[in-house]
């Protein structure tokens, strides 16, 4: 894998950033791809290598909507080889899975993000995220138009303009301030935990059969807020909420051994999905025949309401 980064340090907006954090959300602490995120510059210019294609553990962070793959981007869109993969990368179940204690088949990419850091939110507030401004971003970012970096470009504005579904409210935050300021206004509180799924390393979150070894509900069905990244040349989150919508912390153990701790997002309302929605297929189910879950990738952020 190959990436060319380049850009100025970040740490004043960092600085910032964690000042904000810590006056907002006092008794949270900050999850990993976020910590991630605020340790990492603004890339400029923003390149991707195609070599990317030719790792099988890798997984974009970057995520599409509910009405394309559940907010899981497969790699395929942008390796023409990988076209003939029919695995679940998605990670989708059903919940009653979880009772159950099923085993499964997933695969946890290895989530090395091709983004860049939090922007500054005065200078991402200045930024419209819209086709009509993506030459202005190729050109800030000094982004080749027919690169794979404008292709993803391109495709995580398509989502941010994408239409919300019924029951839906949906943001594409910019900043670390507009991310936190969308789930505490949605979750009506600055009492939250943030959650994310941990892989340790490499190995761990290999394509193979996984066991559920146990799965705690948390926060209420009525609130939860998701927020996935996308692939930009600074941070950039798709968050939304959705009604009926149950969030678990699950742990999973590999045939390797290896141990995942996962967040799942169980949708219990699908009648209003697409019928060529990729989970009926996968699990072989029509739209509103029962609770369809995911797993969240690993920098992915889940916000439930502190218990």
């Amino acid at each position: 894998m190959a990436f060319v980064v380049h850009g100025r340090p970040t740490s004043a907006s960092s600085s910032a950033q964690l000042v904000y954090w810590n006056s907002i959300l006092q008794k949270t602490p900050i999850p990993t791809p976020v910590q991630n995120l605020l340790n990492t510059d603004v890339r400029n210019p923003f390149e991707v290598s195609t070599s990317i294609c030719e790792d099988d553990s890798i997984g974009f962070n970057k995520e599409k909507s509910i009405q394309k793959y559940d907010h899981v981007l497969d790699i395929n869109t942008f390796c023409p080889k990988k076209k003939n993969s029919d695995t679940n990368d998605a990670n989708f179940f059903l919940e009653s899975a979880l009772a159950k204690k099923s085993s499964l088949n997933l695969h946890f990419y290895l989530t090395t993000t091709v983004s860049g850091g939090f922007m500054d939110r005065s200078v991402a507030d200045s930024i419209p995220i819209s086709s009509q401004n993506l030459q202005n971003i190729l050109k800030r970012f000094s982004v080749e138009p027919n690169s794979m970096a404008a292709n993803m470009i391109r495709e995580s504005i398509e989502v941010c303009e994408t239409p919300a579904m019924p029951n839906e409210k949906k943001l594409c935050a910019t900043s670390l301030e507009s991310m936190v300021d969308f789930a505490t206004s949605i979750l009506e509180t600055t009492n939250v935990k943030a959650l994310s799924t941990v892989v340790l390393n490499k190995n761990d979150g290999l394509k193979q059969r996984y066991s559920i070894a146990s799965s705690v509900l948390k926060g209420t069905r009525s609130r939860s807020v998701a927020c996935h990244p996308s692939t930009f040349p600074y941070a950039l989150y798709f968050c939304h909420t959705m009604h009926n919508t149950r969030t678990y912390s699950v742990s999973l153990v590999g045939e390797n051994g290896s141990k995942i701790e996962a967040i799942a997002a169980c949708h219990e309302e699908t009648s209003n999905w697409s019928p060529e929605h990729i989970s009926f297929r996968l699990l072989n189910v029509k739209p509103g025949e029962g609770s369809i879950c995911h797993f969240l990738s690993q920098n992915s952020v889940a916000w439930i309401v502190s218990e």
